[in-house]
């Protein structure tokens, strides 16, 4: 993590990030509804409010799903380096993102 990283997410909130990762497993688009409050809200939402809960700390969903891309490559290039893999051939990027042409070149 770069100084400015590591300012914003103190030991204290890293470790209440990590507890919410645990608390909160990966539900992609869907969102979950809290039975008190009845509002719907999706995971980084919800790892947000148990940063505040916890820390006392706020932490924007913005916030958390950079810090969670920031982790995630981190940990793919630390599997890479660990597999002898320098660089990347292809760039790993969704297939609604790759590029795509068609045989006239558009």
């Amino acid at each position: 993590m770069s100084d400015s990283d590591q300012s914003v997410w103190s030991d204290d909130i890293e470790d209440a990030f990590k507890e919410a990762l645990n608390i909160y497993p990966p539900c992609g688009r869907r969102k979950i509804i809290l039975s008190d409050e009845g509002k719907m809200y999706g995971r980084n939402e919800l790892i947000s409010r148990y940063i505040k809960m916890k820390t006392g700390q706020t932490r924007t969903r913005k916030q958390v799903s950079s810090h969670i891309q920031v982790l995630n490559r981190k940990i793919q290039r630390k599997i890479m380096k660990e597999r002898g893999i320098r660089h990347s051939v292809e760039p790993h990027l969704p297939n609604e993102f790759t590029s795509r042409t068609t045989p006239d070149g558009s």
